[in-house]
């Protein structure tokens, strides 16, 4: 946007302030139906002598009273005229009553009304706009209207006082500037061309002579006239005007106007861009603190601290703060290191309150010197003189040094913050601290700790939202558990199914009967088989396969007569009884080779010599010779003689008959060796060299191979027994037959019950083991309690789910452990628990280095440190600001403007010219200007003074243009305030107006400054952490309706007291009177005899009344004003509280304030017909809910609420009004506690400790 854009944008703002239309009472004053006075028969320049020149007060005088006025009133009227003379005062033009036409009755309640109304004004909107208007100029619009119109030439600034109830009014001069009717001074200017005289300087002025100088201005004019004797006690504003002044960029410097400012840019220019926060709201602050130069004085938590480092920074920010989270204390803060540093500030806000209490802060912490007042009534200019040399002479500041306190502070926050963030930084990827794992361990309690543990190793890398889904499966399973038992007594425990479909239930019913009767038909084949073979029956099914094998046996053994079967040596000598038929064999096998060969008598020669010489001269080729070797030839014939045939000529062959007879020598001896055993061990089989060997070694295979399985445990011991009786095995068969198909059909009914309940490899091995009697009746019992079937498919389905998240160890103990179904959970949390614990213990030394004593010894001295150094950092700071006070002895330029000022008795400069002649000398000893945004359109010239610094508080309810003069004399703003509180309305707008008000349009909500600059996206801060209720029912509702319950609330430690927290008081009796005054008249007495109850019972604590309504106001307090003159004795507590005084306030204007009891009356309700409108004034427009945000949030202690309605009279089917819907909610959890509360964001509570 360009500069002339932005231009245009504040002239359009500036267009929002100029009123020179007829409803300003300056141009066209109406006297009210309801405030202010108008004074008869007196002459004003009478009583401007008597006000403001000899400074006086004056009473007000009424008529008679008219007996039917006065009944059922008789303590309304003024006090002291009820017996009054009714003949009037003397001397009435110079005496110090002024004489009005009213009686007692009418002019008590206009000037209750009228000193309500003032105070209210000066209270919220920081001007006093009271003033007693001398002399009225009677002008016309145009030649041809026939109205006059009457506009107030000189103002007085006034206020109404009484000390008590049962003294009258009195009027007093405030001692502030003479007004001038500005508006009326433009109005005639541009539209008429008529200037007004100038009203000299107060001293200067005369009454009279500036009537006449109004005449001969106005005398162009021919039907206007000055009335002269005009006195009015009235409500007039022209601090509008002033503000559209202070906005004219011709009355700023060359450069200086606001189009030219940076901030203002940012808050028209679209396309602006204010840089973000830098740091978040979890930052560790400690980090970025550095102690040597923060200047805080006050307490500030970690949201505090993050704003007041975003401000150190140098950026425009907006502070978001909820009631009662500190924003007064931020404040301090912000100015104290604003000061600090040597910044000028200038703090703005409408609310009286809201500047009274940041000052009474800066007093308490010794910075008061450096603030000047200049809003409300703190703007009479000799007191402002009176500060200002009050502050030239102050005394120098006791500085002590703070750097030993402020190094031991330093090193003890660091040992502090070193266990801290052990203890609280989350391990690993856990997301757990260790003070919330100890925290939970504690909460599982001491017997937890011998619970099973599960495998933390598993879960070492699990993250918190690892754990909590983990979870949610173990209490799954220990609900299932809980239900249906520990799996290891479930009968079809091993069963891995996870679907069970209701009809397979039959199916499986018939199949398990049927391997019942497999069962039984095995057992009883089985034990007729082993009956046959003289065996004890078979246990189970493999006995049984043994005993067929046994069986098979002996119907296929050779034939065993003579043998002796049950000889030892079978299985103890089984290689030296295969090593003769080995012989045998090898015996038979030569025989059968040579003897067609050889001769049968050559099995008996000795050939070994004959075969030395074949062999020795066998290959000579000279033994042909036959002299030369006759060994060879006696050899060579000898062997020929011993064949049956011609000896072969082939030496090799030769030698291998010679061998062959030699081998079949040696087997011969060989098994004569054992003939002895073998004859014993064969019997009749056993005939020596000319056994059967080939049947022998079968024979000998055979029974080596009995005896080795009888061993080995595959044949039954006492077959061997059996067979050596050489039994009978003709109708064995029969019997083998008959076990072997039994065998066939159990194994094949077991195994469909294998594949039909989906057996776990164990649990089938297991089954087919078992005795066939066991077996029977595991079947028969499946089959009873086949409903239990169904508990374990579950549990699969679940133990399928947690394996997949890894947690067998918790399976492990569901399956086995009797108390997983009430404790598994608890083990499954101690053990995740635990684990980081003892992680952390082992990784982070300040955690097994703890020791309670010390560490809260250390916490006590932390404490005692930080508040040694707030007094030292309040103490350099007074100190600071002493330095930089010029002194009374200087003189010369602004400083000496400022000498002679404070100097002079009479004729002092009004404010303004002051603070633009000596601007600067001001600020030297006035760092801090606390004002609001009309006074500082009054007071400071365009250009006349600059701050580094501009703080707006309760900026919701500030407009954009009443800020823009503020923000133009700045160079960084900070915004504080509440986008859900009250916005700006026009409710004090209309008591300067000549409308009545009429409270059900006063809630058209402006644009406010702090929307503004949150829309223009400014960075944000907001303030969490809520202090003000002593008992959390004064925050719940608000919070859970309006914060997304983001505000940290302390527990109340005192919860069962009455005198605290939130009181509903249900009045039905009473009558809402909507169709006449609009009020509750039967509530309002029951709300003022409360109020004197009060001062009765607790005066010690302060007290404020809100209504919905300014009628239910007005009607509270003409019922305690009846209560208070009937019982003076309890005036003292209506003035014990200067602070915070007893108030009566509407909805629209008690914002800001808070007391130790807030009493709510509704007044809207049931009415005398017995319904229920609704209709509730404010609250049923947009942004109601925000007004009701205010008022039920005031009380630090308790919260009384009196109404003729309940929640359950509220019908949103009528109205969709969010505020008439946090109305139901309040009303419903004022009455009966009862609030649905979701879970805060972030889901559970820090640790357990904060659960108890």
């Amino acid at each position: 946007m360009s500069r002339d854009g932005i231009s245009s944008a504040i002239e359009a703002s500036r267009d929002e302030l100029l009123d020179l239309g007829l409803r300003n009472p300056l141009l066209n004053y109406r006297t009210s139906r309801a405030r202010g006075v108008e004074v008869v028969d007196e002459l004003p320049v009478e009583v401007f002598r008597t006000l403001v020149r000899e400074h006086r007060t004056m009473t007000f005088a009424a008529v008679p009273e008219d007996d039917t006025e006065s009944e059922g009133n008789e303590l309304l009227v003024q006090p002291g005229d009820e017996d009054g003379d009714d003949d009037g005062p003397a001397a009435r033009h110079v005496d110090l009553q002024l004489q009005t036409n009213l009686t007692s009755t009418k002019l008590q309640s206009r000037l209750t009304k009228t000193e309500r109304d003032a105070r209210t004004f000066v209270e919220e909107q920081g001007v006093n706009v009271l003033y007693l208007a001398l002399g009225m100029l009677h002008w016309f619009e145009a030649d041809s209207s026939q109205t006059a119109r009457k506009a107030p030439l000189v103002l007085v600034p006034v206020e109404l006082e009484r000390s008590n109830v049962r003294e009258k009014f009195r009027l007093r001069y405030t001692e502030e500037d003479l007004g001038d009717n500005l508006s009326l001074r433009s109005k005639l200017g541009i539209e008429f061309a008529v200037e007004l005289p100038v009203m000299l300087a107060q001293e200067d002025f005369n009454l009279g002579r500036y009537f006449d100088d109004v005449e001969d201005a106005v005398r162009s004019q021919p039907r206007w006239s000055v009335d002269r004797d005009a006195v009015m006690l009235g409500f007039f504003s022209f601090g509008k005007l002033l503000m559209y002044r202070d906005l004219d960029e011709e009355n700023w410097p060359e450069g200086q106007g606001p189009s030219d400012h940076p901030v203002i840019w940012t808050l028209f220019d679209e396309n602006s861009y204010e840089r973000p926060n830098q740091l978040s709201e979890d930052e560790h602050l400690d980090t970025h603190l550095d102690l040597t130069e923060v200047r805080q004085v006050v307490d500030a938590d970690s949201s505090q601290t993050l704003a007041i480092l975003d401000v150190k920074s140098g950026r425009n920010l907006v502070i978001q703060g909820p009631p009662g989270t500190g924003k007064s204390q931020t404040i301090t803060n912000v100015i104290a290191e604003a000061v600090g540093e040597g910044k000028t500030v200038l703090f703005v806000a409408e609310k009286m309150a809201a500047l009274e209490v940041v000052k009474r802060r800066l007093d308490s912490v010794g910075l008061g010197d450096a603030c000047l007042e200049l809003h409300s009534r703190k703007t009479n200019k000799r007191a402002v003189l009176q500060e200002l040399d009050r502050t030239m002479k102050l005394g120098a500041p006791r500085l002590q040094q703070a750097e030993d306190d402020l190094s031991v502070l330093i090193d003890t926050r660091d040992r502090l913050n070193e266990y801290s963030e052990a203890v609280n930084t989350p391990i690993g990827e856990s997301g757990v601290t260790p003070y919330r794992a100890i925290g939970e361990l504690v909460r599982l309690g001491p017997e937890a700790a011998s619970l099973p543990r599960l495998d933390f190793e598993a879960m070492r890398e699990w993250t918190g939202t690892d754990f909590r889904r983990r979870q949610e499966r173990v209490e799954e399973l220990q609900a299932q558990l809980a239900q249906s038992g520990v799996p290891r007594q479930n009968p079809f425990y091993g069963s891995a199914r996870t679907v069970l479909i209701p009809t397979e239930k039959a199916r499986i019913g018939e199949e398990l009967r049927a391997a019942r009767r497999a069962t039984r038909v095995l057992r009883d084949s089985a034990a007729e088989l082993a009956g046959a073979l003289e065996l004890s029956p078979p246990g189970t099914r493999s006995d049984v396969e043994v005993l067929c094998r046994a069986a098979r046996r002996a119907v296929e053994a050779p034939r065993l007569e003579g043998v002796r079967l049950c000889s030892g040596e079978w299985q103890a000598r089984p290689d030296d009884l295969r090593a003769p038929v080995t012989a045998g064999e090898a015996y038979s096998e030569v025989r059968a080779r040579y003897d067609e060969v050889l001769i049968p008598e050559v099995w008996e020669q000795d050939l070994l010599e004959a075969r030395q010489h074949l062999a020795a001269y066998g290959h000579n080729p000279l033994r042909f010779v036959w002299f030369a070797f006759p060994d060879y030839w006696s050899a060579h014939d000898r062997l020929t003689g011993l064949c049956r045939e011609s000896l072969p000529d082939d030496l090799d062959q030769q030698l291998a008959l010679v061998d062959a007879v030699l081998e079949v020598q040696r087997h011969r001896a060989f098994i004569h060796r054992f003939e002895t055993l073998g004859a014993d061990l064969f019997g009749t089989r056993w005939q020596g060299e000319r056994s059967d060997w080939r049947v022998l070694s079968m024979l000998l295979e055979w029974i080596i191979e009995l005896h080795r399985e009888v061993v080995a445990g595959e044949l039954p011991e006492r077959l061997i027994d059996f067979l050596a009786t050489e039994p009978a095995l003709e109708e064995l068969q029969q019997k083998i037959t008959d076990a072997e198909g039994a065998l066939l059909d159990h194994g094949s009914a077991v195994e469909k019950i294998a594949e039909e309940l989906r057996l776990s490899e164990d649990v089938h091995s297991s089954l087919r083991e078992q005795q066939l009697t066991a077996q029977e009746s595991t079947f028969d019992a499946w089959d009873r309690h086949l409903d239990r079937l169904q508990s374990l498919v579950t549990y699969n389905q679940l133990s399928e789910l947690c394996r997949r998240e890894g947690l067998e160890g918790a399976l492990r103990q569901a399956e086995s452990w009797d108390q997983a179904g009430s404790k598994l959970v608890d083990a499954f949390r101690y053990t995740w628990f635990e684990g980081p614990v003892e992680r952390a213990f082992r990784g982070r030394p300040a955690l097994p280095r703890f020791d309670r004593d010390n560490h809260e010894d250390a916490a006590g001295r932390f404490r005692g440190l930080d508040k040694v150094v707030l007094e030292h950092n309040r103490a350099r700071l007074a100190h600071l600001h002493w330095q930089k006070v010029p002194t009374a002895y200087e003189a010369g330029g602004q400083l000496g403007v400022l000498r002679r000022e404070i100097q002079k008795k009479r004729r002092h400069l009004p404010i303004r010219q002051l603070t633009n002649r000596a601007g600067n000398a001001i600020q030297a000893l006035k760092p801090v200007f606390m004002m609001s945004p009309l006074s500082i359109a009054n007071f400071l010239e365009p250009g006349a003074a600059e701050f580094d610094l501009v703080v707006f508080d309760e900026a919701s309810q500030v407009r954009p243009v009443e800020a823009l003069g503020a923000i133009t004399r700045g160079r960084q703003v900070v915004v504080v305030g509440d986008s859900k509180q009250l916005p700006p309305t026009s409710f004090f707008d209309r008591l300067t107006s000549a409308e009545e008000i009429d409270e059900d349009n006063l809630t058209a909500d402006l644009e406010s400054v702090l929307g503004l600059f949150a829309a223009q996206g400014v960075p944000e801060r907001m303030l969490r952490w809520h202090y003000r209720s002593r008992h959390e029912s004064l925050i719940t509702v608000s919070n859970n309706e309006f914060y997304e319950n983001r505000l940290v609330v302390f527990p109340s430690p005192d919860k069962g007291r009455e005198d605290v927290g939130l009181v509903y008081h249900h009045l039905p009796d009473t009558i809402y009177d909507r169709g006449g005054t609009r009020s509750n008249p039967g509530e309002a007495k029951r709300v003022a005899e409360a109020v004197m109850e009060h001062a009765r019972e607790r005066p010690h604590l302060t007290l404020g009344v809100a209504t919905f309504s300014v009628a239910q106001t007005q009607a509270i307090e003409d019922q305690l004003e009846i209560l208070r003159r009937a019982d003076p004795s309890r005036e003292t507590f209506f003035t014990s509280h200067p602070y915070e005084p007893f108030f009566v306030k509407n909805l629209e204007n008690v914002q800001g304030d808070e007391r130790d009891a807030i009493f709510i009356s509704v007044g809207y309700g049931r009415t005398a017909t017995g319904s229920v409108p609704m209709s509730f004034g404010p609250l049923n427009q947009e942004g109601g809910e925000r007004r009701l945000n205010v008022l039920i949030t005031r009380a630090r202690r308790v919260c009384e609420v009196f109404t003729n309605m309940t929640s359950d009279d509220v019908d949103l089917g009528r109205t969709n009004a969010r505020g008439v819907r946090a109305l139901k909610t309040f009303l419903r959890y004022a009455k009966d506690g009862k609030l649905d509360l979701p879970h805060p964001p972030g889901g559970e509570p820090d640790s357990p400790f904060e659960e108890a």
